[in-house]
């Protein structure tokens, strides 16, 4: 049984995050682009939201109070795309991945600790994280980012 802030969809596989960065190892990685809030998805035999669609990324996901929700976009081998949703005084507790991992903030102002070093990444932003670094996030206030994890 995954965590519950984890999708019923992701349940039905016996999948949870931890897996899928298991199953996330070797070909194709699925490419989001993000524009005016809306995300165009473009993928290949996939799990996730629905394909050949459009959405803007505020229908499929919202804060809950003190928690931190995440929404799986898409994934394939070799990389996945999940929004998280994190209310004002949550954390993502420090963790290190043999992935490298890129976060736009979709709203929002994101604390972000990689190696000991802080960084803000706020609204239209961007941030990478190296495989194998040291990080956690901190919520100040509620953001939404859309985080790509790419196999390194």
């Amino acid at each position: 049984m995954c965590p519950r802030y984890y999708d019923r969809e992701m349940e039905d596989d016996n999948m949870c995050y931890p897996d899928i960065v298991q199953y996330a190892v070797g070909t194709a990685f699925a490419l989001s682009i993000v524009e005016n809030n809306h995300i165009n998805i473009t993928t290949m035999d996939t799990k996730g939201i629905e394909t050949k669609k459009v959405f803007d990324y505020k229908s499929l996901i919202d804060y809950k109070p003190g928690e931190v929700v995440e929404k799986m976009v898409t994934f394939v081998k070799g990389g996945g795309v999940e929004l998280k949703a994190a209310d004002a005084g949550t954390d993502i507790a420090e963790h290190s991945v043999p992935y490298q991992a890129t976060l736009y903030v979709l709203d929002g102002e994101a604390e972000v600790i990689i190696d000991d070093q802080v960084y803000n990444p706020h609204e239209g932003q961007l941030l990478v994280v190296p495989a194998y670094a040291k990080h956690s996030l901190h919520a100040n206030k509620r953001f939404t980012v859309l985080l790509s994890v790419i196999s390194a």
